[in-house]
């Protein structure tokens, strides 16, 4: 499809929203790095990869970059257990010894690899980071491994890929202090990544579509000024 065809089918999406033309307007006030954050899960570029290759390129036409952030907890499953590495998580956190750092390492980058890719057969400029955005120590060394915190967030390699006309895509895998390389968890990564960049918008896609109760169950709205407190406190509500 034509740039042209593709800025127009966007725009008959897009209507005459304000949400729309405040996202366009930011951009034209050069305000690329804080246009938005989206952080995809595993689940979702393994099976609609397509679709949401397609909305990002949408995007990208109309000059827009959002920054990627991506987990791909489902590709690192499969991979620990087809070869019999014995997993756990503790509170929602992948425990992560050496060897499962090992076995992790490559499919961080092969699913990395895999978003690049399907972006660029959408005609869309894109920049894989693997490493070199989040930093941060151990959150607890016996119990979760190699599993850390993002205490500190570097946005240089970010910034030279939108300034190249590029989208850049996160991994969600960092370093310590010392260089260690470490498992960060991707909703948490994106926290911090939304708190030190501030963007004008965050987007979480995920298979399940939202925030689950405590029966399983998607919450249908939620009002942080009302429900966030007691949210924080129930037994139900932990991890990403």
């Amino acid at each position: 499809m034509k740039q042209k065809q593709l800025i127009h089918l966007a725009l008959s999406q897009l209507t005459q929203s304000q949400e729309a033309k405040h996202y366009l307007k930011r951009h034209q006030q050069n305000d690329d790095l804080r246009f938005a954050i989206i952080k995809v899960g595993g689940g979702i570029i393994e099976s609609h990869l397509r679709a949401f290759s397609e909305s990002l390129a949408l995007l990208y036409h109309l000059g827009l970059f959002p920054i990627i952030i991506h987990g791909a907890g489902c590709q690192m499953d499969r991979a620990l257990s087809d070869q019999g590495i014995t997993f756990k998580k503790h509170q929602g956190l992948r425990v992560t010894d050496a060897q499962v750092l090992k076995t992790i390492r490559p499919v961080m980058a092969e699913v990395n690899a895999t978003l690049v890719d399907a972006l660029e057969q959408k005609g869309v400029a894109a920049t894989g980071l693997i490493n070199g955005v989040f930093e941060g120590e151990l959150i607890d060394a016996d119990r979760l491994g190699f599993v850390a915190q993002a205490e500190q967030i570097h946005t240089t390699l970010i910034k030279q890929a939108i300034d190249k006309g590029k989208i850049p895509v996160l991994s969600c895998m960092g370093t310590t202090h010392s260089g260690q390389l470490v498992n960060i968890n991707a909703d948490a990564a994106t926290r911090a990544l939304v708190k030190h960049i501030k963007p004008s918008k965050t987007i979480f896609v995920t298979p399940t579509g939202g925030i689950m109760d405590d029966e399983g169950k998607i919450i249908p709205a939620i009002q942080l000024k009302h429900d966030y407190q007691s949210m924080m406190n129930a037994a139900w509500l932990h991890s990403g």
